[in-house]
């Protein structure tokens, strides 16, 4: 590999070999590596959603310990570097074409290995974060599970504490088409022995969860137990809040992120990074890093032309009904407009359902990719769905954004929601990625 267009057109060619779930690959290759994953402390993050922003929590938390900290998480949205990141910083495309260079035959070795498969690309990404990581020195890393958790390549290390945020219906073709199901994949990171911290999971999911907590030896960890945060109010571009710690109470934490579901990811991010360190570092120094936190695409404010746009992922129910919570406390009667776009093997119908009453108007886009759903049938089902809406349909998301620009009245809100592809598409239009 000489460059950095070439190392990425190599890894982005992995993906002919398609999403496999399975230990195997990954196991070989960490086997060829010599195993650099074993001289670091991994906090490793599961849920159907808010895992991202938990992982920007803990990683902000585990470097304000003085920690040299690793952070790995899919997908980006702009930069494939925004995948491994070094001390807050991304991995130097240097080191990308270097790593990549490496890690290239030791693929071949690995898929002429008995009960192995050529790795995907998720897996060749993932031994690479750990190589970079290894080569860096890093001492703590803020850990994303791709798809899952029971049998997703992130789940070869062995963490010093397991997290899982939420528990919803997603992914159903890989992880299950009940709760149950699905709880036991995300509880899959869960390593015996080692304590796993849990955000709000009620119900069956929690019950699931204990039950493989139980069978493991593994102390269950109820991330509000810990830590609580209270009187959760907006301020600016994040949130502000009373925190119950172990240490005391503390009055006015902000963060950086919006919504009261964004507390409740700090909460789990705390739990995480004060059983993983054994808390043994200052809480309110390390407390002071979260309002410097920034996950873009979830919930990003920014403003271009008259208008106020609002970026989020927001790619399945769970995800749209925190959305559309926080939407309801950042309106103040601004009139809203949603710009959507959906992969067709998302749960459409759900999103809308949660986010469709608050639009004045919607404007069907492309998600992006061969997954995304046909905006005229998209604006069908938004009709159906949302009738008191205005439904338009643009071909591209650039052809729907400047539709915005034309039919919004100066001063209101546009959110960008279904897809994390659709929110890195309309960064890049708006000059902001």
């Amino acid at each position: 590999m000489n460059d950095y267009a070439g190392a990425l057109e190599y890894l982005y060619g992995l993906q002919l070999f398609g999403t496999k779930l399975g230990l195997n690959n990954i196991g070989r290759l960490l086997d060829l590596l010599g195993h650099p994953e074993r001289g670091m402390d991994f906090y490793h993050v599961a849920g159907t959603n808010g895992k991202g922003s938990t992982v920007a929590f803990l990683e902000a938390l585990l470097r304000a310990s003085g920690l040299k900290t690793g952070r790995f998480i899919s997908p980006h949205l702009n930069d494939f570097r925004e995948r491994i990141v070094l001390d807050g910083l991304p991995v130097p495309p240097g080191a990308v074409v270097e790593l990549t260079g490496e890690i290239k035959p030791l693929l071949a070795e690995a898929a002429e290995t008995p009960g192995c498969t050529h790795p995907t690309f998720f897996e060749a990404v993932t031994a690479l974060a750990i190589m970079a990581f290894g080569r860096s020195g890093v001492e703590a890393v803020a850990w994303e599970t791709g798809m899952g958790g029971r049998l997703d390549a992130t789940s070869a290390v062995v963490p010093v504490v397991s997290a899982i945020t939420a528990i919803g219906l997603d992914h159903a073709a890989y992880l299950g088409e009940s709760l149950r199901e699905i709880a036991v994949e995300k509880a899959g990171i869960i390593k015996p022995g080692v304590p796993a911290v849990i955000g709000e999971i009620p119900g069956t999911p929690r019950e699931t969860i204990e039950r493989i907590c139980r069978q493991r030896g593994s102390p269950l960890i109820e991330a509000r137990g810990l830590f609580r945060a209270g009187s959760v109010r907006p301020r600016g571009r994040g949130m502000i809040f009373d925190l119950e710690t172990p240490w005391g109470r503390e009055k006015d934490v902000a963060i950086g992120l919006y919504g009261v579901h964004q507390a409740r990811n700090c909460e789990t991010a705390l739990a995480a990074w004060w059983t993983g360190t054994g808390g043994r570092f200052p809480g309110r120094a390390a407390l002071e890093s979260l309002r410097r936190v920034e996950w873009p695409g979830r919930f990003e404010i920014r403003r271009k032309a008259g208008l106020t746009f609002v970026i989020d992922g927001a790619h399945n129910p769970s995800g749209a009904g925190a959305l559309e919570a926080a939407l309801k406390m950042f309106l103040r009667g601004r009139e809203l407009t949603w710009l959507f776009g959906v992969f067709a093997d998302k749960d459409r119908e759900g999103i809308i359902r949660r986010l469709g009453s608050l639009a004045r108007r919607i404007v069907a886009v492309p998600a992006g990719g061969e997954r995304g759903l046909d905006p005229l049938a998209l604006a069908e089902t938004c009709r159906d769905l949302s009738p008191s809406s205005e439904v338009l349909a643009r071909k591209t998301v650039e052809e729907g954004i400047l539709a915005c620009y034309d039919i919004c009245p100066r001063g209101s809100v546009v959110c960008a929601a279904g897809s994390l592809r659709l929110a890195g598409e309309v960064r890049r239009i708006l000059g902001i990625a």
